[in-house]
């Protein structure tokens, strides 16, 4: 009796303390916008040992809300970009920006103000892009005839913006796959070569679509090569984002170069899936002298504080080569901003932007224990 009365007498003072040391930290305020992570240990003598670990997890609510409440906290993961919009963002190395979406890991770019559905109404959402690559496939291919098979600098045309959206299920290659979920055959290679291709585990799920919103997304560029802007000045992740919102874009061609397509390059396509801009990359470091600096062959080594960047991939993003009809800019494994033929087959990182009203309901943003998100 008498060691069953010691235990019980431990238990109570265990279950005192834990609530004392809760009720404590949530009185000096550390838990006012989020919740601290607790370790807890209990040593061969029963002796408890708390202490507060590291990271932070979110309230339940709003997640446009829940990651900028977090922000007044979290200053190492999370930043603005000071653009013109303001937008909030994640940097660093390998910020808690985890999110289980579509049954998988994406993770957070930000949290981002003055997104266009396309009919001029303005929110802040949240932004995503895929941890892992769905694959190798080409941005747009063409027949022989056509910019000497090279494809075509044209988002709203591009057989990937095809493959990734909903609306295009009469294309006989591509067409609404990833977004079907289903397998088929994808443009892979100059003059429309084609390879089977499988989305059945990889494409979205409709729990998934439904948190997706229309928004508009720019198809402005640099109007000059990297050789004749300025030393690469203009690279600057700031300056980046105002040339992809502005007014340049695809085939404003060298007379060397083949040019021989009717399509109408446009400034914007609304749309659910897209790819990441240049500027989201340069603005995913912790280094903020990096956003002064071109992302051209001498941005190294800020890639090191960058979150995006994945060692030996190859990526595409959505903003077109200015001094081209069929060039599309792209980051090589180096960590440069550089550009190919569209034909070319790179890693793809979907990206979309998730309804405002969508809610995290639990988690802590880290690789183990992502944000979990519903409507």
């Amino acid at each position: 009796m008498k060691n069953n009365n010691e235990s019980i007498v431990r238990v109570l003072k265990f279950s005192i303390s834990v609530f004392s040391i809760l009720s404590i930290i949530n009185f000096i305020g550390i838990a006012n916008t989020s919740y601290a992570l607790f370790e807890k240990s209990v040593d061969s003598k029963n002796s408890l040992s708390i202490k507060v670990a590291s990271q932070l997890y979110a309230k339940p609510g709003i997640a446009t809300n829940v990651i900028t409440n977090l922000s007044k906290k979290d200053t190492t993961n999370l930043a603005y970009d000071e653009t013109v919009d303001n937008n909030l963002r994640y940097i660093g190395k390998d910020p808690n920006n985890y999110v289980l979406f579509n049954n998988e890991l994406w993770r957070i770019i930000g949290v981002m103000n003055n997104i266009d559905d396309g009919t001029g109404k303005k929110e802040t959402r949240i932004k995503l892009i895929r941890n892992e690559t769905i694959g190798n496939y080409s941005w747009n291919s063409s027949d022989s005839n056509t910019n000497s098979g090279f494809g075509l600098n044209e988002w709203s045309q591009a057989d990937l913006m095809k493959l990734l959206n909903p609306g295009y299920e009469s294309e006989a290659v591509g067409g609404s796959l990833y977004w079907n979920r289903k397998s088929g055959t994808c443009y892979n290679g100059v003059n429309n070569k084609t390879s089977p291709c499988n989305f059945i585990d990889t494409g979205l799920l409709n729990n998934s679509k439904k948190m997706i919103e229309k928004a508009i997304w720019y198809l402005g560029t640099l109007d000059t090569s990297i050789s004749d802007d300025n030393n690469g000045v203009s690279w600057t992740a700031n300056n980046l984002y105002l040339k992809e919102k502005g007014e340049k874009n695809g085939k404003q061609c060298y007379t060397s170069h083949v040019c021989n397509d009717n399509i109408i390059r446009t400034k914007n396509w609304t749309g659910k899936i897209g790819l990441m801009y240049p500027s989201d990359f340069g603005f995913a470091t912790s280094d903020s002298e990096c956003y002064k600096k071109s992302m051209s062959d001498n941005w190294n080594p800020c890639y090191e504080k960058d979150w995006i960047y994945k060692s030996n991939v190859f990526l595409w993003t959505i903003t077109p080569f200015a001094n081209s009809s069929h060039s599309t800019r792209a980051f090589y494994a180096r960590t440069f901003l550089s550009h190919d033929d569209t034909q070319a087959t790179k890693d793809i990182y979907p990206s979309l932007y998730l309804k405002p009203e969508v809610k995290i309901t639990s988690g802590y943003g880290t690789k183990d224990r992502p944000y979990q998100i519903d409507l």
